[in-house]
């Protein structure tokens, strides 16, 4: 017995096989088709939803029954009862089928995310409330909300506006958002050594970033000169270069302390210091030398039973004292 599925109200094509004894398909007389819904515990024609469907041979003992389920179900396992006869025995057998009537209804994810640009078409011919209609596709986009964004629109502008008057606020987005995450990557030290600095370091070199990053584009496209018949225009592009030189300064400036968590002063600073040899109070760690004679061979042997402080100094030298008794 196969299992097979559809969901009411569509139509769910029900097939059975008839075999003679040898199992080989074979054409039967008299094919009928019961239908009961689920839950049918007793089998009679009297029960049946449908009875004594006429099912449609196809070839191969195959005969098929095209079943419109109703559109409220009920939903569960349907039973579908086969009846014929074959080289003069009647055969029967009950096969099955589930029906989907029940739904649920589930809370719908968020369809929109961080750093999204959504494109919108509205397709023409869509009537307002007024009965007006729209002649023609009307297409429009907006950026969703930027993470991570740390600076603003406003303050690029301060930096280069000049530049950019016809720049539109979402590409400006755009540079900001890929200015933040090269920031987010330059942050090595998780421990903010000192966090105000750090947050007005990253803001400021995001907001450089992201100028550098729009200026690059404007500067690649400027025309330095142009000649009409008898008209030579030049124009001065030092402007852009100035301010290209600028921000990199700016990077140069802050990414340090993107890079220490805003101690780049602090980490450049000597934590220790250690002696040098000039120093007069310099630790000395050493020992003199004995002679000793033995016959005819003199040996020097490491000996220190004395204290000396050299004049300035603090410390003593442990040396070695010849002492007569």
């Amino acid at each position: 017995m196969s299992r097979r599925k559809v969901r009411a109200g569509e139509t769910i094509p029900l097939r059975a096989r008839f075999r003679d004894d040898l199992t080989d398909p074979a054409q039967a007389s008299s094919v009928y088709i019961h239908l009961y819904e689920p839950e049918t515990t007793e089998f009679e024609l009297t029960n049946a939803y449908t009875v004594s469907g006429v099912p449609t041979y196809l070839g191969e003992g195959i005969y098929e029954y095209e079943f419109a389920v109703p559109s409220d179900g009920p939903d569960g396992i349907w039973f579908d009862e086969w009846e014929g006869v074959l080289t003069g025995q009647d055969l029967t057998t009950r096969l099955s089928f589930e029906v989907s009537a029940s739904g649920v209804i589930e809370n719908l994810p968020a369809q929109l995310y961080n750093n999204n640009i959504v494109q919108i078409t509205v397709s023409s011919g869509i009537q307002a409330i007024d009965g007006s209609s729209l002649t023609e596709d009307f297409e429009f986009e907006f950026l969703t909300i930027t993470s991570p964004s740390y600076t603003n629109t406003r303050k690029v502008r301060l930096e280069v506006g000049a530049f950019i008057p016809s720049i539109e606020d979402d590409t400006l987005q755009t540079a900001i958002l890929e200015a933040s995450l090269e920031a987010d990557i330059l942050t090595f030290n998780s421990t903010k050594i000192n966090d105000a600095l750090y947050q007005h370091a990253r803001r400021e070199y995001v907001t450089c970033a992201a100028s550098a990053l729009l200026l690059h584009n404007i500067g690649s496209l400027l025309l330095k000169a142009k000649t009409l018949d008898n008209l030579h225009t030049e124009y001065d592009t030092k402007g852009v270069q100035k301010t290209l030189d600028k921000l990199t300064g700016c990077l140069e400036k802050w990414e340090p302390q993107l890079l220490s968590g805003g101690g780049a002063k602090s980490i450049r600073s000597p934590q220790y210091v250690v002696k040098g040899e000039q120093d007069p109070d310099r630790p000395a760690v050493s020992r003199m030398w004995q002679s000793t004679e033995l016959g005819t061979i003199s040996r020097r042997i490491p000996a220190a039973n004395d204290a000396r402080r050299p004049a300035g100094n603090r410390r003593f030298l442990r040396t070695h004292r010849k002492k007569y008794w």
